[in-house]
């Protein structure tokens, strides 16, 4: 017969509990073709173009043999032959009898039996050789304690000879009794029935509390009844493997709870979650209980700018090396960057850099204990709102406008120092070195220690100097109370509107 792919194919048992009356339309199971099977056992009617072919309960329909003990002086029982007592009143046996010797023998004995009130009777008669063998039926129980007629043999043959014996049997029920002893439905477990072998049946009568269903190619199980697949073989393949495989798409309309790991496209899942390929989501994505990435309206503490490819923190701070940020970027460790780094405000502790270049440096408030730099560069000017520097080491510095409190330095050099205003309380210098000179438009200094100043107007409470040199000084008003100077040279004149003096020292005043 060829395979058919539409087919059902079990590999243990179908069970059909229903008890629609049998007939040439109608039933548990209607088969409209042939029907063809191995061997079947049928506990209930069974009928062959409308006439019943059902044995009763305890004919012995299918042929039975048996080898018989040899040299046998008592009768001894044939196991399996024999009758109830409530399924039998009489009955018809079949016995045939091979003695396998040098000339062997044979026979066919016919046994008629009957029940009566003090017991069972049997007569036999038979055709063919003197076998030796004789037999006879005794009142008994079996090991459940029902009353049975059961069959009985002797046997004169000796050893080295084969007594075989093939034998069928007919009965007739008692008066008023179910000839097959049942009610015309699968109600009992024996013969090649197995409970549980495919359904549960929880009773002998029924399978299950629902209905499990085949129709219109849906296999239906209702109500609160499960599907149990108790087949531990591992995942093998896409189509073979495991307790459950489907050729086609699944759909579970609830929940699917898994005890161990899921495989997409792997028949080796590693994690929980195993995909070999692409994920996509049109929902949010939660890392515990916590929404990490928003794609369905929820708001992520990551987010991306559209195609752009920028992604943004909207939460709390970032911490690199440690696990509490104080800022919104907190790094414990070195930062590289190939590039340039842009900050509102920088609050720095210590400064070191080999080389600082910048078109344009504009910083509103510079506060620093060391700014150390081979070289200092700033191609358009530097502008301060407040510079407090201990420490300035440069070889040029150019500023339009540079006011300051104070500015203290050991030594302050410079090629070529041009400002338009200076406003200061204190300059101090062990040295102030102008190679092209200082020019200023006005220069208001409380005290003023140098080797050679030169000035359009200078206004000084006290000018201490070792030696005063100029081509040519012009004062509009000189205030002083002490002018010390060892040599004061004026090659064309001193010339002042007033001059008030207390004491002047000099060695030679021209």
């Amino acid at each position: 017969m060829p395979y058919n792919t539409d087919a059902i194919v079990h590999e243990k048992q179908v069970v059909i509990n229903d008890t629609t009356a049998a007939g040439s339309t109608s039933g548990s199971l209607v088969v409209a073709g042939g029907l063809s099977t191995k061997d079947t056992y049928v506990t209930g009617h069974v009928a062959v173009n409308n006439v019943k072919i059902t044995p009763n309960l305890n004919d012995i329909v299918h042929e039975q043999q048996a080898v018989l003990l040899p040299d046998r002086g008592t009768f001894t029982d044939i196991t399996d032959f024999y009758f109830l007592n409530s399924a039998a009143n009489s009955f018809r046996a079949q016995i045939n009898v091979t003695v396998s010797a040098g000339i062997s023998k044979y026979a066919l004995h016919e046994i008629h039996g009957i029940y009566k009130n003090s017991g069972w009777m049997i007569t036999s008669s038979f055709t063919g050789d003197l076998t030796g063998v004789t037999f006879d039926i005794k009142d008994t129980t079996d090991a459940t304690g029902n009353n049975i007629g059961q069959l009985q043999y002797k046997n004169s043959n000796i050893g080295g000879t084969t007594t075989t014996i093939r034998y069928r049997a007919t009965t007739t029920a008692p008066p008023g009794s179910s000839p097959t002893g049942s009610t015309g439905i699968i109600n009992n477990t024996s013969g090649p029935f197995v409970a549980n072998a495919l359904i549960y049946a929880n009773t002998v009568n029924t399978l299950a509390s629902t209905d499990i269903i085949y129709n219109a190619d849906v296999f239906t199980i209702a109500g609160t009844s499960r599907l149990l697949g108790q087949n531990a073989n591992e995942f093998t393949s896409f189509s073979n493997g495991g307790a459950i495989t489907s050729m086609g798409d699944i759909s579970a309309a609830k929940k699917v709870i898994v005890g161990q790991k899921i495989g997409i496209a792997t028949t080796a899942p590693g994690y929980e979650l195993d995909v070999r390929g692409d994920i996509h989501f049109s929902g949010d994505l939660y890392q515990n209980g916590s929404l990490f990435s928003a794609g369905g309206g929820g708001s992520s503490v990551w987010n991306t700018v559209g195609t752009t490819g920028n992604i943004y923190y909207t939460k709390g701070n970032v911490g690199i090396g440690n696990t509490s940020p104080t800022v919104a970027l907190d790094v414990t460790g070195s930062i590289k960057a190939s590039s340039s780094i842009s900050a509102g405000s920088a609050n720095i502790t210590n400064f070191t850099s080999t080389s600082i270049t910048s078109g344009s440096a504009k910083v509103t408030d510079i506060v620093s204990s060391n700014i150390t730099a081979a070289t200092l560069i700033a191609t358009t000017g530097l502008t301060t709102g407040t510079a407090r520097i201990t420490d300035i080491v440069n070889t040029n510095i150019t500023t339009g406008t540079a006011r300051a409190t104070d500015i203290i330095s050991t030594n302050l050099t410079s090629g070529s120092a041009k400002f338009t205003d200076i406003v200061s309380s204190n300059i101090t210098a062990a040295t102030l070195i102008a190679t092209t000179g200082l020019t200023t438009g006005t220069a208001r200094i409380t005290d003023i220690v140098n080797t050679n100043i030169t000035t359009g107007t200078a206004r000084a409470t006290d000018i201490i100097s070792t030696n005063l040199t100029s081509g040519s000084a012009k004062v509009t008003d000189i205030v002083s109370s002490n002018i010390t100077a060892a040599t004061l040279i004026a090659t064309t004149g001193l010339t002042t509107g007033t001059a008030r003096i207390t004491d002047i020292v000099n060695t030679n005043i021209t």
